[in-house]
């Protein structure tokens, strides 16, 4: 289950050694994004035997992330036996999501919106990120039921967002790059990407290999989208403008902030008591990498926003007895750097090469940047949890 929801291997190894510890297991395990491998040994049953487990990766539930490091704190304590705790993770995974689906392409809006005003985009670019973010959501929800076709969800959200901006900035003169992009926010696979680099830096090779070119085959995916349906727009004859056409002022951004954590609660299926976490750790992550980008540049003020969120999420669950990640992710998610592996993989597929190399390694560079930051928190603050 912890795997299934993306906890890094690191991490996920970590809590099963604990736990076997504490039961009284010698266990050895190794963790991948789709598997699991573990193979036991107790004084009752001296010969070893090993147990392989399919892992199908799900959406980020906060949440239930809670509910299961609960679970793992009552059986490592004593106050649960072994089977009541498996009984327990059954109720948790068999247990409907807090909010309904329809709620999943609002958010996915609100977001767009919310990006774009982060971004730098004007009211124009807001509203055409919320009402193409709108439409991103709806594919998502339906395409997503449906078997083979939840392959194409990538590649025919990028076509749709890049087409609708296009058509958008033909009528009304606009940044359709900057929509476009904003409005696929919430599929970007950057936070798979940090997660991968770190499990990199863990000695985590078979984990992170895998996950980074997941991580890769989905920017392809989206990039290509966004490729196709620009050349689409340039076949019909409305080369959408890219221009420079004002921006709100900063006021927008703090209430943009807000408001994305709202949805990113929806989009990560977060408690309502979990909400101030989300706001806090976002306007911490934003304006710790924004105050020391003049300073520092892009790659090093990242590293900035991922220490303070590292930092904030360690305490946190010292304080707490909470997972981690519960902070964590949403401090991280508005640093990582997703919206610059879209521009490289277009830069690509238009036969611009050079310029889309540079704009890939330096999205490697800004996602290590972000682990070199949250590696150093687990320094300064080490975490008390296992997740």
């Amino acid at each position: 289950m912890l795997s299934a929801a993306g906890t890094p291997a690191d991490r996920v190894e970590e809590a099963l050694r604990v736990c076997a510890q504490e039961l009284g297991i010698k266990g050895e395990f190794f963790s991948m994004p789709t598997a699991l491998l573990a193979t036991f040994e107790s004084a009752e049953e001296p010969q070893p035997f090993t147990k392989i487990v399919r892992v199908r990766p799900g959406p980020v539930d906060l949440e239930r992330l809670a509910d299961i490091d609960r679970v793992f704190n009552d059986v490592a304590d004593g106050r649960l036996g072994p089977a009541d705790g498996l009984a327990r993770l059954d109720e948790i995974a068999d247990r409907s999501p807090r909010y309904p689906e329809l709620l999943s392409p609002v958010s996915t809006m609100i977001i767009a919106a919310a990006a774009a005003t982060i971004l730098g985009g004007g009211i124009r670019e807001a509203l055409a990120s919320a009402v193409i973010g709108l439409l991103v959501g709806g594919i998502c929800l339906t395409l997503g039921k449906r078997g083979g076709a939840a392959r194409l969800v990538d590649f025919v959200c990028g076509a749709i967002s890049a087409m609708g901006a296009g058509f958008i900035a033909d009528i009304v003169p606009l940044r359709a790059d900057l929509v476009a992009i904003a409005s696929l926010i919430t599929l970007l696979p950057g936070l798979t990407l940090t997660t991968a680099i770190n499990e990199l830096s863990t000695r985590n090779l078979v984990s992170g290999t895998a996950r980074l070119m997941g991580a890769f085959t989905m920017l392809l995916a989206l990039g290509f989208g966004v490729a196709v349906g620009m050349r689409s727009i340039e076949a019909l004859g409305a080369p959408a403008p890219i221009g420079d056409f004002g921006t709100l002022p900063a006021f927008y951004t703090y209430i943009a902030l807000a408001a994305a954590a709202v949805a990113f609660a929806v989009e990560f299926r977060a408690h309502p008591r979990q909400l101030w976490i989300l706001i806090t750790a976002g306007y911490l992550g934003f304006f710790a990498a924004t105050l020391s980008s003049p300073l520092l540049g892009a790659e090093l003020s990242a590293a900035a926003g991922a220490l303070a969120v590292g930092m904030f999420a360690n305490a946190y669950a010292r304080l707490f007895n909470k997972p981690a990640t519960i902070a964590l992710i949403p401090g991280v998610i508005l640093l990582v750097p997703g919206t610059l592996g879209i521009r490289g993989v277009r830069s690509i597929v238009s036969h611009d090469t050079l310029t889309g190399v540079d704009t890939l390694f330096s999205m490697l560079l800004i996602a290590t940047a972000l682990v070199a930051g949250l590696l150093a928190a687990n320094v300064l603050i080490p975490p008390r949890k296992a997740l």
